[in-house]
């Protein structure tokens, strides 16, 4: 079992990733979340059952203690929000209650059930409620606690954050305790109340124990396991044996697919020795959203802790307006952005601003349709320059520096990249994963080296696994960025 902690900006989370182990017999892998790529094609992430499930929270141990969140008596919220990089597949939500009543002449004990809920941001309201649940102890439970925990199955394509919500009605002042976690991690809690005349948000000082649990298609490795899209234009011709699509082993349960037609598609699991194959789920080349965007991927160039800007350019060529709002990671400070909406055969410019990270890190921004249209997702490898970067003034000299898109991508074991330079300079040669890690750096001198290749190891010459990875070339003060997916 390993562990990572995720800073962004206020919230401080604590992810375990739990280890697979021996998944045993093939499960139905979850129909897929479907993105445009923003290049006329498709990209599918879909999850296995019980692969890369991640626990976010603080209930990682039965506490020793309890505390009641607040002692008034009005329809109040216990909200807990979480920091979450999409697409995931939320699994469920727990906590701990203590099995006392604090106030027995009040109302309501620890045995009154309460509601449970998943909030898409920060506030319940109807708007931004996702889920809602009831969950209530076992009064013939002799021990000092109760976990309790409830099943959610929900797949989330568009939220950067998302909130755990327990709700106590009036009449039910103060009970129950919750389970206190004495240590880290520390989250970030507040009591929230809707009623009347009192809108009222305020920090919680003790950690009270609650849990997300989810899958996370970036996680761990996938135990020898594959995947595949199969297809057919016609539902009642889609079998075991239609057409490939797509393919994919290891971590990534990922695939881009181009020239998409109108159809019906499975994903289909296999360890070599038998399959299982998901529900059957329809796509069309209509729902792909007409826009080309300029540049498609993005990247900063300002030193770490500052802030930085970029303009994408989109175009609609389509024939009808394309009308979309936004959601963004944390990283992006300046947000909301306005709705927008781009008349066909029209371009609109947006400037979005961003934080530069300590590290290099890879953040996200959605545009989202609606249900019209399948939602685009943009990426940024946000890579915080030295503060000792010197600027060389070149005067009278052509300013021509170019990297060709990668070739194939994808890719199987090697990816290649056309080189073209006017200048004597080196070109600092970097390689990330999809968690903004470096796993490869070189330089090389472009006047000799017109092609350059990276052959799917690290600087050790160890093989890295399936996935998506960027490529930053970097020569003085410019910088250029290019991503190409690994597919063993």
């Amino acid at each position: 079992m390993s562990g990572r902690v995720i800073t962004r900006g206020l919230l401080l989370i604590s992810f375990i990733i739990i280890s697979t182990g021996n998944l045993g017999a093939l499960e139905k892998p979850f129909s897929p979340i479907i993105y445009s790529d923003g290049r006329g094609g498709l990209e599918l992430y879909w999850f296995y059952p019980g692969l890369h499930r991640v626990h976010a929270g603080n209930d990682f141990a039965p506490p020793l203690q309890g505390k009641v969140a607040d002692k008034n008596d009005k329809n109040w919220y216990l909200i807990t929000p979480f920091h979450i990089l999409p697409p995931v597949y939320v699994e469920s939500i727990s906590s701990y209650i203590m099995n006392r009543d604090n106030f027995p002449y009040w109302a309501g004990d620890q045995f009154t059930p309460i509601d449970l809920a998943l909030i898409g941001g920060f506030l319940p309201d109807s708007t931004t409620e996702i889920w809602r649940d009831q969950a209530a102890m076992d009064s013939a439970n002799p021990e000092p606690y109760q976990k309790i925990e409830r099943m959610i199955d929900l797949p989330l394509a568009n939220s950067f954050m998302i909130s755990t919500a327990f709700q106590w009605l009036p009449g039910t002042p103060s009970a129950p305790a919750i389970g206190e976690c004495l240590g880290p991690p520390y989250l970030e809690q507040f009591i929230y109340s809707r009623q009347e005349g009192d809108l009222s948000l305020q920090a919680v000082s003790s950690n009270l124990m609650t849990g997300l649990t989810f899958l996370d298609w970036q996680g761990s490795e996938a135990g020898g396991l594959s995947f595949r899209v199969r297809f057919s234009e016609n539902e009642e011709n889609l079998t075991e044996n239609s057409p490939i699509i797509g393919e994919t082993a290891g971590d990534s349960l990922h695939v881009v697919l181009d020239g998409i037609l109108s159809g019906f598609a499975m994903i289909e699991v296999t360890d070599g020795q038998g399959n299982s194959f998901s529900d059957i789920f329809p796509f069309t080349a209509d729902k792909i959203a007409p826009l080309v965007f300029e540049p498609p991927l993005l990247n900063s160039d300002v030193p770490e802790e500052q802030y930085g800007e970029c303009r994408i350019n989109m175009t609609n060529v389509g024939d009808f307006p394309m009308a979309f709002t936004w959601h963004a990671d944390t990283l992006f400070d300046v947000f909301p952005l306005p709705a927008c909406v781009i008349p066909p055969g029209e371009t609109e410019n947006v400037v979005i601003s961003y934080r530069v990270p300590e590290d290099s890190t890879i953040a996200n921004l959605i545009l989202d349709f609606g249900v019209s249209h399948y939602p685009v997702r943009l990426e940024f490898l946000l890579v915080p320059r030295n503060p000792t970067d010197v600027e060389i003034i070149r005067e009278n000299l052509p300013l021509e520096f170019e990297i060709s898109q990668p070739f194939p991508n994808p890719f199987n074991s090697a990816v290649t990249f056309k080189v073209v330079s006017d200048f004597n300079e080196k070109v600092n040669f970097r390689v990330f994963n999809l968690l903004g890690q470096q796993v490869f750096s070189g330089d090389f001198n472009p006047r000799r080296e017109k092609l350059i290749t990276w052959s799917g190891v690290d600087n050790g010459g160890v093989p890295v696994g399936s996935g998506i990875y960027f490529f930053v070339f970097s020569q003085d003060n410019s910088r250029i960025v290019r991503k190409a997916i690994l597919l063993k």
